[in-house]
This record gives C-alpha cells, structure tokens and sequence, in this order.
C-alpha cells in the first residue's frame, strides 16, 4: 500500500484555505441526511401559567454566564484568512453572549508565529473560549512527551477548555490524511490526567455514538459535542479538493439528533448538538 504525504507547514495552511473556498463555492452539504433535529419540536400548552417576560434563555456553562445556550464551534485554523474568521466570529460571540470554539490550533503548535491566527481574547474578554487540537496530532505529541506544548497553546489564546476533534473519515479521504489512528483514546487520557483545563472531545460532521462518548468520558472528557451528520460533508469538500469523480463517503455518519439522542443516555456531562 502507498504511503501518503505528509503535510508539511505550508501545505496545512493552503489546505485549509481550499476548505474555505469551497464551502464558500460548492454545495458540500449531506445529500440524503439530514440532521433529524426536524423530526422534534415543542409541545404546545394551552395553558403555560407562566409570565413570558419571565422567560430567561441565559445558561452557565463551565463557570462562564451565556446569554443563550449556544455555541460556534470549531470552524477553520489555518492562514491569515482563518485568523480574520475566527476574529470576527468571537467579536459576535461577545456581542451576544455566547461560546465559541476555534479552530485547530496544529499550525500554532508547529510554529509559534502563526499564534494570532487563534488570540481573540482581547476581542472577546467575557466569552467562554475553546481551543483545539487533532486526535490523531495529539497522539503524535503525548507520544513525544510534548504535550506541554498543547497546554502551553490553551493558555497563550486565553480559553477555557480545549476542544479534542476527532475527524479519522476526514483524514482518510485525504491525500495526505493520517490513517495510524491506534492510540488516540489513550493521548486523550493521557491529556487529561495533565490539563489543568477541561478537556472536551468533538466530531467534525460524522457524529458521536453512545458508546464512544462513554470510552471518551472514562478517559477523562467533561463534554462530547456530537458533530454529527446532516450539515457540512468534510469528505464532500476533500472530493472537491481532490477533483475525484466521487466519494461513497459522502453520507457517512450519525445524524445529529439521533447522536444526540445516545450520547445523554450513556454518558453525564454536558452535549453539545452540533452538526
């Protein structure tokens, strides 16, 4: 079997500008999902007995106050271009009281210039603010003992928390995607017995099963968001890159509702329903 490439700094950064490109150009949605979150809706009371100037959507989350239940979770971590999303992406998030999560921090962790493309502290002092790293480079760092490195990028952007994305279909359709994905769960745990920062764990828009989420929470993780299917397509967006004729992949995935749905029952912490 071929070995892929191996992305080097430059090519990490010109491969998530494409991602931006093309989400931007071409329909990349799921096809035949959706996220099944249509399927529900609230039930109507004839007779609420309550004062709706009561009504208060505010919520604590990790000790921070939200305004509303929301977050915008990790969108892109790459270029210039991703630095001027993510700012503009946590001034709104400040305006209106909600979470945010960048995007994956790897080009900061590999070169330590390209830090400002994830410093939206200053921009956004009162927001409750998520790093982010790859599992797959995660394992790479826990198995070099470097991940101070990690925890050293949580503290120079100011988050809270440190968002652990788990994208193996994402990888795998790329050229030069990591397919050595043995050992993951055990950098996460190892992750989290050191951080003096929550650890959370995310898809990228294939979901998370019931039973994964538990394997991620016993290893130490204070939340799971679903990420699931039904939105974005990352392996749509790779075959745009690629210029492949298709992917099979294309569909591939939990939709969210239904991720939802197994990830409360099995584990104990937070959910977030992204997808």
């Amino acid at each position: 079997m071929a070995t892929k490439p191996k992305a080097d700094r430059e090519l990490i950064d010109s491969r998530k500008l494409d991602h931006i490109k093309i989400c931007l150009s071409k329909d990349v949605s799921f096809r035949k999902k959706t996220t099944g979150l249509e399927r529900f809706d609230f039930v109507q009371s004839a007779l609420p007995e309550l004062d709706f100037s009561e009504v208060d959507s505010k919520a604590k989350f990790f000790g921070k106050q939200l305004q509303a239940p929301l977050m915008i979770t990790a969108i892109t971590g790459g270029g210039p271009a991703a630095g001027k999303i993510n700012l503009d992406l946590a001034i709104a998030c400040q305006e209106e009281g909600i979470a945010m999560g960048v995007g994956s921090q790897r080009p900061m962790f590999e070169d330590a210039s390209k830090a400002f493309y994830y410093e939206v502290r200053e921009a956004a002092p009162d927001i409750f603010l998520a790093g982010n790293v790859g599992a797959f480079q995660l394992k790479e760092y826990s198995r070099r003992k470097e991940l101070e490195k990690v925890m050293v990028g949580v503290e120079k952007i100011g988050a809270d928390a440190l968002f652990v994305h788990l994208n193996p279909l994402h990888e795998l359709v790329q050229a030069e995607g990591d397919e050595a994905w043995r050992g993951c769960l055990e950098a996460i745990a190892d992750l989290c017995s050191q951080a003096t920062f929550p650890v959370f764990a995310k898809e990228v828009g294939c979901g998370v099963s019931g039973p994964v989420a538990k394997q991620l929470v016993d290893a130490g993780v204070k939340a799971v968001d679903v990420a699931g299917a039904g939105g974005t397509s990352w392996s749509a967006i790779e075959y745009c890159r690629s210029g492949a004729k298709d992917t099979p992949f294309w569909d591939w995935g939990i939709p969210t509702a239904e991720a939802l749905e197994e990830c409360v029952k099995a584990v104990d912490v937070p959910i977030i329903a992204s997808g």
